[in-house]
This record gives structure tokens, C-alpha cells and sequence, in this order.
């Protein structure tokens, strides 16, 4: 039996806040050495955003051929885990969802990732400055555009693809329509009990994540804005994203506590 004393929250709260006041200090001494180096940091991203601007072009299309080329090696595999899996004995079945869910959530990933990553390459030259320099920069930037397009195009379309490869074998998803807006809401509907309890738990989790994660990019904002004037808008919207998402879910818990008190 246990009977040492327990700390009480007030105090676990006390040491909570002292040890990141401290953590606090570190960060603020660290930031203001930082920002005296605020010139040449600012040359140095200046360098980063020139190569990436010279280079424009081969980026975005590294990563779109990069990204095509992942997902048709991911689609063939799930495939072939698809077509295992209607001969599969029960063992063999839970090993091969298990693959291809794995499988699945690399390919989903890349090509956010891909995604992601054409934004950020061509948001560096989606500047007025850079646009209106030159006939040959616009140019540049309008075949980095042409790519950007088709990368998009072609990762929404794979997305497409991947669910009607799951639903080829999984007759009970294929009132799921991809193309629609209620896609994740039908494809709910579909799942057993065992699936839509591995889905709230992964989304809670993931509130949890964003929970923390987005106040701490909120703070990175506020102070890059200090040292280096990068501006309101990064801050607006992530605090904006915080408010909206904390929002957002405690109304959720709200509206399912009022459904179960008048069922």
C-alpha cells in the first residue's frame, strides 16, 4: 500500500509554472542573442529564398514526378494486398489490413507532403518584386505554376484512386463518394464498430496534438515577428486556427452531452 504523501495540484501546478518560467528565461536570453544577429540571419535567409527562387523549377518538378512516382508504387501494392486478402484465412487477414493500412498512410502522407512542399516552394517567388523584375522571372514563375497545377491535380486524383481501390474489395464503403464534400462522413457510416472506435481515438489524439503544437507555433510567430518583422498575418491565423479548433470541439462534446441528457 502506497502511503507516501501526494503532492497537491496547486503545488504540482507551482512547480509546473516555475519550471517553464525558467525554461522561459533560457528561451528569452537565447532569442535576444538571436535577434542581435537579427542582419545576418535576414542574409542568410535571403540566400535561401534566391537559390529557391533560381531554382523554381527543378524544384517543383523533383517534387511532383517524386510524389507521382510514390504513389503509383503505393497504389500497386495495395493492390496486390487487396487482392490477397479476399483468399486471406483470419491471421493472414489481420496482418495484411495491417499492411495495408501502413501502406495506405505513407501514400496519404506523401502526398500531402507533396502538397505542402510545391506551396512553400512556389509561395517563395509569389511576390510582386519578384513577379514584375523581369519578363524571363514571370516566365518562370508561370511554368512553376504550370507544375504546381499539375502536381495538385494529380495527388487529388491519386487520393481519388486509393479509396476506389479499397472500396473494389470492400463493397460496404461504396456509398462513399470521394468527390463529395460528405465523403468522411459516409465513409463513417460504413465502418464497423471496431473501426470507428480507432477513429476517434486517432482524432482525439489528434486534437490533443494540435492542443499543443499550435500555441507553440503561435509563440515561434510572435517572436519571428519581433526579430525579423515578419508580420501579422501567421499570427492571426494561427490563433485564429487555435480559437476555431478548441471551439470546435468542445461544442462537439457539448451537443453529444445534450443528445444522451433528452435522448
Amino acid at each position: 500500500m502506497n502511503t507516501g504523501k501526494r503532492k497537491s495540484p496547486s503545488i504540482k501546478f507551482v512547480i509546473k509554472m516555475l519550471v517553464w518560467m525558467l525554461i522561459g528565461g533560457i528561451l528569452g536570453f537565447a532569442m535576444s542573442w538571436f535577434g542581435g544577429q537579427a542582419d545576418n540571419v535576414g542574409q542568410f535567409f535571403a540566400v535561401i529564398v534566391k537559390s529557391v527562387q533560381s531554382a523554381m523549377i527543378p524544384l517543383v518538378t523533383l517534387v511532383t514526378v517524386s510524389g507521382i512516382l510514390f504513389g503509383e508504387i503505393v497504389l500497386k501494392k495495395i493492390k496486390h494486398i487487396e487482392e490477397r486478402l479476399q483468399y486471406a484465412e483470419d491471421e493472414e487477414c489481420d496482418e495484411l489490413e495491417y499492411q495495408e493500412e501502413y501502406i495506405g498512410a505513407w501514400g496519404l502522407n506523401v502526398s500531402n507532403f507533396a502538397m505542402a512542399l510545391a506551396i512553400l516552394i512556389n509561395s517563395v517567388g509569389y511576390s510582386r518584386n519578384y513577379i514584375s523584375g523581369s519578363r524571363e522571372t514571370a516566365f518562370r514563375f508561370m511554368i512553376a505554376v504550370v507544375i504546381f497545377v499539375v502536381c495538385f491535380f494529380y495527388e487529388g486524383l491519386w487520393q481519388m484512386r486509393y479509396v476506389k481501390v479499397i472500396q473494389s474489395s470492400r463493397p460496404e464503403f461504396s456509398n462513399a463518394d470521394p468527390s463529395s464534400v460528405k465523403f468522411q462522413e459516409q465513409w463513417m457510416e460504413s465502418c464497423d464498430e471496431a473501426e470507428k472506435e480507432m477513429i476517434y481515438h486517432s482524432s482525439y489524439r489528434t486534437y490533443l496534438f494540435l492542443s499543443k503544437v499550435i500555441p507553440i507555433l503561435l509563440v515561434a510567430a510572435m517572436l519571428s515577428n519581433l526579430l525579423f518583422d515578419t508580420g501579422m498575418l501567421a499570427i492571426v491565423l494561427l490563433a485564429v486556427l487555435w480559437i476555431m479548433t478548441s471551439m470546435y470541439y468542445t461544442r462537439s462534446c457539448v451537443n453529444m452531452r445534450k443528445k444522451r441528457a433528452r435522448g
